[in-house]
């Protein structure tokens, strides 16, 4: 399963034009009690020219794979990311979340990810964190 949606990942961003960053996969170590942190997620980034791409199953179940992610901070020390997936639903009610925004931090020496999720309408504030590898 995990080769599979590598295989996805690297023809999505062949496909959506990403620019040839460096491409790093993260997974899941531990998560909040509120879940929205995918157990696998995939970033894109192109320190030149300023993008980045995100890709886990909720980008991929609501947008149909990578989405635009922001790059907020690239520094010596680490990246920042936001990205939105928009219009989810829940697994619980059915309803609809018009918006759930994501902000990731990757500390580029020991590749440790955190990741913080804010939902536009309940109050519960998931987090997570991850462990990376640079794909070469």
């Amino acid at each position: 399963m995990v080769n599979k949606i590598l295989a996805i990942v690297v023809t999505l961003f062949a496909a959506t034009s990403v620019a040839a960053g460096d491409v790093f996969r993260c997974e899941r170590t531990k998560v909040g009690r509120d879940g929205w942190i995918s157990s696998l997620l995939f970033f894109e980034i192109d320190e030149e020219t300023g993008a980045a791409h995100v890709h886990d199953s909720y980008t991929d179940e609501y947008h149909g794979g990578a989405i635009r992610a922001k790059l907020v901070e690239s520094s010596a020390k680490r990246f920042r990311l936001k990205w939105t997936v928009k219009n989810v639903k829940t697994s619980n009610t059915g309803s609809v979340i018009p918006r759930v925004k994501y902000m990731a931090t990757l500390d580029r020496k020991t590749l440790n990810l955190r990741i913080r999720v804010v939902l536009s309408g309940p109050d519960n504030r998931p987090w997570g964190e991850a462990k990376c590898k640079l794909k070469k």
